[in-house]
């Protein structure tokens, strides 16, 4: 009998290597392990990691953890694995990154420039420096950043959050989607930037020769694509023909407000692999916009927003709320206070002196000076049910870190739950700092002489029923008011004058320079100065206007191509004897505007 000892040879480990699709600022975690290769039964580690170009990477378990800052392009990251069994070492293997900053735009037309990013970072460039510049082109900032947080719970109890913290983000590009790749990206990784003297130029010369349709008209998001689990309705358009049809070619165009306007959709259903979090299925529809009134202080100093928050899910939530999370920065954020006006449903920040310093603390800041402005956040539409000011109370610091302190906050709470008093009384607050520091009245950090520094805020709304399909809309100012002859505290009582009045206007529906805040166009008006008859028709059509200033007309067919081009004879008759059968655009042309309606030739 012979016996064999088989002695089997020790191999080392093999690193495969890996690419991750990621965004900047958030941590992401790519579980390398999952599609190395080690010796059957063996343990393996991870032994070594380098650091990518723009931010930094950290061994977590069988996991590298990456978090990307500024940077948009491409980046690697080598590591080594170790046989934790037999000791030998891999190969060097690569994560290859594929890096999304998201795309930026700026509101500029009026006294302000303000930077966005099509994920609902506002306010902020690259996640770390304020762009929300007061007067434009100064290099003084009076926001840091702000995004939406919200918060609620399903039917069994349990909460579902979604939020923007120090390298946690949950919102991603485009509508609620069931699957998210590079093409998906593509599409929605934009911001659509209009203004109206670009749409009234495309809805009276849609129809000339040479005429190139800007990309932002062209291309507005109009419908989702239902086949990947997005809505069908998306972004708002004038529908000229009234079919439900989108045809910016014969004249259709965004439906936007303000005199400039940046659109974007962003949701919290992309699944960033990084945290445990249960989602909550929304997804916001936002148009931020301004107006070009140089005449008026108020709207020449203030800039706009329409979030449209959409429950896309199947989940209906109960004690929902949603809340606007702001990081102020008057110029230099260390000497700054903030407080709430329960009369004006604002949040805002003031000076704590009458000079604002420069500051190095964080990033450069140019103070303001002399006499500094205030800044305020009002909510239009809906009142705030709480509005937390973490900060300025010593050993209470009150802002949310993760995500039980989120929904605590948005219900009027510290972070950890416990309740906010003011110092003089037993009762429990939901607002913070709703005295008058031009009067010294109540409870306010001025007469308080609290430590003043950098001040966050979070001004919330709820408890809602939020049900599949529901939609909470909110309509936002953001207002900057300063006269250089008037002190600090006389600077906050005229942004509280300037809020007065825009809460006015809001309600009236009216603007300063001329029109209506709400309607982008009057469509009712149209339709009842343009009719065409009978319709369908054979030999004739007839126009019925109370417009006096018809010049001419133009009969498209749907190719896009002239085919009656004429003036406008005493009987408002045309002629359209000679022309196929099919469906046929009819514009007729003012002084002042072209309208345009559809018809049948029989």
């Amino acid at each position: 009998m012979i016996n064999q000892v088989v002695f089997s040879q020790e191999k080392a480990p093999i690193a495969i290597n890996d690419s991750v699709y990621l965004a900047t600022q958030i941590f992401v975690k790519v579980p390398v392990l999952d599609n190395d290769w080690g010796m059957s039964g063996h343990e393996l580690a991870i032994f070594s990691v380098s650091q990518p170009v723009f931010g930094f990477a950290s061994i977590e378990g069988d996991s590298i953890v990456i978090m990307i800052s500024g940077f948009d392009g491409y980046d690697s990251i080598n590591y080594i694995i170790k046989d934790v069994t037999n000791g030998l070492y891999s190969n060097i293997g690569k994560v290859y990154l594929v890096i999304d900053d998201p795309p930026k735009d700026y509101l500029d037309i009026n006294n302000i420039r303000a930077i966005v990013d099509a994920k609902g970072q506002l306010f902020t460039n690259a996640g770390v420096m304020p762009f929300f510049e007061v007067p434009k082109f100064s290099g003084h900032m009076s926001f840091n950043s702000h995004t939406i947080w919200l918060g609620g719970l399903d039917e069994i109890g349990e909460d579902h959050i979604s939020a923007v913290l120090s390298g946690l983000e949950d919102y991603y590009y485009g509508p609620v989607s069931n699957d998210y790749n590079l093409h998906v990206d593509s599409l929605w990784r934009y911001i659509w930037k209009n203004s109206r003297n670009e749409n009234n130029y495309h809805q009276n010369h849609w129809m000339d020769p040479g005429y190139n349709i800007p990309n932002s008209i062209m291309t507005w998001p109009v419908k989702g694509d239902i086949q990947n689990g997005q809505a069908n309705e998306l972004a708002p358009f004038i529908d000229w023909q009234n079919d439900g049809v989108y045809n910016p070619d014969i004249g259709d165009m965004p439906a936007v407000r303000g005199d400039q306007n940046l659109y974007f959709i962003f949701n919290d259903s992309k699944d960033y692999g990084f945290y445990n979090r249960r989602r909550i299925g929304v997804e916001i529809q936002t148009q931020f916009y301004a107006l070009d009134c140089p005449q008026d202080s108020v709207f020449w100093n203030t800039i706009f927003a329409r979030f449209d928050i959409i429950n896309r899910s199947d989940t209906n939530y109960f004690n929902f709320y949603a809340g606007l999370s702001l990081k102020f920065n008057l110029g230099n954020n260390q000497d700054d206070y903030a407080g709430c006006d329960t009369m004006l449903n604002c949040i805002y920040e003031y000076n704590a002196d009458s000079f604002d310093e420069p500051s190095s603390w964080e990033y450069p800041n140019i103070g303001y000076g002399l006499n500094p402005p205030a800044c305020g956040v009002v909510i239009l539409n809906k009142k705030m049910s709480s509005c937390v000011i973490p900060g300025g109370i010593s050993g209470n610091i009150g802002l949310a870190n993760d995500y039980s302190g989120v929904y605590n906050n948005l219900q009027g709470l510290w972070d950890d739950g416990s309740v906010i008093y003011a110092p003089d009384s037993l009762y429990p607050q939901k607002f913070m700092y709703p005295g008058d520091p031009a009067n010294n009245l109540g409870w306010n950090e001025f007469s308080l002489g609290n430590p003043p520094g950098p001040r966050y805020g979070i001004a919330s709304l709820g408890p809602y029923n939020f049900k599949s399909g529901d939609t909470i809309s909110l309509d936002v100012a953001y207002v900057w008011a300063r006269d250089t002859q008037r002190d600090h505290i006389s600077n906050l009582a005229l942004l509280k004058e300037r809020i007065q009045q825009l809460n006015w206007y809001y309600e009236n529906d009216s603007l300063p320079c001329g029109g209506e805040w709400l309607r982008v166009v009057d469509m009712e008006s149209y339709e009842h100065s343009f009719s065409v008859y009978p319709n369908p028709a054979n030999q004739f059509v007839n126009i019925e206007t109370e417009i006096s200033d018809v010049i001419k007309y133009k009969v498209f067919d749907m190719m896009g191509r002239i085919v009656i081009n004429d003036a406008l004879n005493v009987e408002k008759q045309i002629n359209i004897e000679s022309l196929p059968e099919g469906i046929y655009i009819l514009t007729i042309q003012t002084n002042s505007t072209t309208m345009t309606k559809k018809f049948i030739k029989r």
